[in-house]
């Protein structure tokens, strides 16, 4: 396995191939104790061969044909007329890019111009209790559509609406039961003026009754979505009110940054554990999730998306530990894994203007 790892490496020490040519060599020779004849192929016989091509030819992987030859079953599966292989694979291949193109950027590109014409109306989306506990509309108009489109910091419109595409996958899954949503308006605060940031306790106060008002009709084993923008920054909090367990799940930094938003989950839970009569703990468990991270200042809103995408479509039980293994194969999303959230909640708002 090392010899196959430092001959298919990216960089080369060329001072060592000439030992790694012993190595295989003995390494051949102590097979043949063990094997018959029969074993030793031609195939096995190229390693001794592979340490010279490189030292003549470079590094393997600028001309190995592994990708070719995978990519080759897809190609024939697009045959369907065996008189003319080409042409078919040519139009399935030609189809296939369209279809790509018109589901994953004509969607939200029309949005966008859509935005961008439609000057003071908006689109009124109808959101039932299943989404956020009760009934009422979504108004999102040019302003929330076109910094969205941009890839620009997205508003609570946005994740709102995007919230209620999330809910309506759910409503298919079997664990529809087990994950329920708060409403970002609700329970964000951006304080704007001198005067805003002296009335913070107080506003600290309503976010923790509204968030306590969404939990209280909590079952065994839910868990709580619940963004939110704190500083102009949106970050993803994870709630277990019957274990008084909450992850945060934050694309920028790997601590709580705010420090009210940490005293109001904590007084939301002890309200909610107040109205429930029961015992809860002191203090909840606090756990800072590794999650991928924002590659810029202003994908936060889109992150966050993607993370609830994530817990969603994965099958339960969740538990605030099992959570983390859902984030473990990336440190970033590529653009193409936010362009699939983008276009998710473009198809989601065109479905409600109204022609």
């Amino acid at each position: 396995m090392f010899f196959f790892n430092v001959l298919c490496g990216k960089v080369i020490d060329v001072s060592k191939l000439d030992d790694i040519q012993s190595q295989i060599v003995t390494t051949l020779c102590m097979l043949e104790k063990y094997f018959l004849p029969s074993f030793f192929d031609i195939m096995v016989h190229l390693t001794v061969h592979l340490v010279r091509e490189v030292k003549l030819c470079g590094p393997v992987w600028y001309r190995w044909m592994y990708p070719f030859e995978r990519y080759m079953r897809v190609l024939k599966s697009y045959v369907r007329n065996r008189n003319r292989p080409e042409g078919c694979m040519a139009e399935c291949y030609i189809a296939e890019e369209a279809v790509e193109f018109c589901s994953e950027y004509l969607s939200l590109r029309m949005l966008y111009i859509y935005g961008k014409r439609s000057g003071n109306s908006h689109i009124t989306i109808e959101l039932d209790d299943n989404v956020f506990g009760v009934k009422h509309n979504l108004y999102v108009d040019m302003e929330d559509i076109v910094p969205f489109c941009e890839l620009k910091p997205i508003s609570y419109m946005c994740i709102a609406t995007y919230v209620c595409f999330l809910q309506s996958k759910l409503n298919m899954l079997p664990w529809a039961d087990m994950v329920r949503f708060v409403d970002p308006l609700n329970i964000g605060y951006i304080p704007t003026t001198k005067k805003d940031a002296e009335t913070a306790n107080e506003h600290m106060e309503f976010r923790a009754r509204e968030l306590s008002k969404r939990l209280i009709d909590t079952k065994s084993n839910q868990i709580f979505l619940a963004p939110c923008n704190v500083k102009y920054h949106w970050i993803l909090t994870v709630i277990d009110p019957n274990k008084g367990e909450i992850a945060i799940l934050d694309s920028l930094y790997k601590g709580i940054h705010d420090k009210i938003w940490k005293e109001v989950v904590e007084l939301a839970l002890r309200l909610f554990n107040m109205e429930k009569r029961k015992k809860g703990k002191k203090k909840p468990d606090w756990t800072i999730l590794k999650v991928p991270k924002q590659p810029d200042l202003t994908q936060c809103g889109f992150y966050v998306m993607k993370y609830m995408r994530e817990i969603v479509i994965n099958s339960h039980p969740w538990t605030i530990g099992s959570l983390q293994s859902l984030f473990n194969a990336h440190e970033k999303y590529s653009n193409e894994e936010i362009d699939v959230v983008r276009a998710e909640w473009a198809d989601c708002v065109q479905e409600y203007i109204k022609e």
